[in-house]
């Protein structure tokens, strides 16, 4: 019989392959409530490891989760797209000004897409965007909004003709990201290219003072999170495979009135938040505020890496 400490191990580093010599840290999690924003179980139990070789962080949750599916993704990215009705749901916008001129005439593919809150953002700066998604709800909504979509995976990209590709919260599903990337890659144009990528951020604010509190960080817990790659490491590999890291700065979502300073997330704190933020501008202008400080020192729970070659 196999135990649960076992099925726990990782014995090779998800995201460069070298054997996993550190101690990895064991996270029992129990809350009443869960935040909005987060699929997580009530119970969860996470092993986490920091890689000595390239020093990403690795994941493998055991936990009792309802049924996970894309659609839970999708949820997720309907309330950001809801939530943003109200103000724009991050600290730092997510496609920077450096970026227009290097892609306005390029056709752009959305790879988990999601319900396409960046699909729609980045479409006036592209000649078109496409989006693609395992979940068929996401692709629906798209197509409503007139923009072409299809339910698929690598295997559709290979079939569609693009010059730029675009992943938000997409990598960390992946057991061996730095493979799937290359795949992709592949695909793009040897000239002329570019390539978005926006992954959590172990290394926030959130994540430092979950650990002081001994609380797990939130993006460890998430059902499907199995890689963090390192900020470095990723630069370095993409550099192989011919592109540059034109820009790299993080953001937050902060549309759910997440408390930046809080040890633990909670909901009811999260609410009367995003209620004062709502109803009160001077609020908001200083809820923001935090925020963008916090971005300004590479602290937000968001990488973001803008590639081109």
């Amino acid at each position: 019989m196999i135990s649960e400490n076992n099925l726990l191990r990782i014995t090779n580093c998800y995201v460069c392959g070298k054997p996993l010599n550190s101690r990895p840290r064991i996270f029992n999690s129990e809350i009443n409530v869960i935040p909005e924003g987060l699929d997580r179980a009530h119970k969860v139990k996470s092993c986490v490891y920091r890689c000595n070789y390239c020093k990403s962080f690795l994941c493998n949750p055991i936990q009792e989760q309802k049924n996970y599916s894309e659609s839970l993704c999708y949820e997720a990215s309907e309330r950001t797209l809801r939530n943003s009705a109200i103000f724009y749901p991050y600290s730092n916008n997510l496609i920077p000004d450096s970026l227009e001129d290097k892609i306005k005439d390029h056709v752009l593919v959305d790879f988990g897409c999601g319900a396409g809150f960046f699909t729609k953002e980045i479409k006036t700066y592209v000649k078109k965007v496409i989006g693609v998604d395992l979940d068929p709800n996401g692709i629906a909504s798209l197509k409503k909004n007139n923009i072409e979509a299809h339910i698929g995976d690598l295997e559709t990209l290979e079939k569609l003709k693009f010059n730029s590709l675009s992943m938000v919260g997409v990598i960390e599903h992946f057991k061996n990201p730095m493979d799937f990337l290359k795949s992709c890659e592949k695909i793009l144009p040897k000239k002329n290219a570019a390539f978005l990528i926006y992954y959590p951020n172990p290394n926030s604010l959130s994540s430092f003072l979950a650990n002081l509190s001994n609380n797990p960080w939130d993006m460890f817990l998430e059902p499907g999170h199995y890689a963090f790659p390192s900020k470095n490491y990723l630069i370095s590999q993409m550099s192989r495979y011919g592109f540059k890291c034109e820009t790299y700065w993080t953001t937050s979502n902060i549309s759910r009135g997440k408390n930046p300073f809080g040890i633990r997330r909670n909901i009811f704190i999260e609410k009367s938040l995003r209620y004062c933020i709502q109803r009160y501008s001077f609020i908001k202008a200083i809820y923001v505020l935090l925020f963008k400080l916090i971005d300004f020192f590479k602290l937000g729970d968001i990488h973001c890496y803008f590639f081109i070659r």
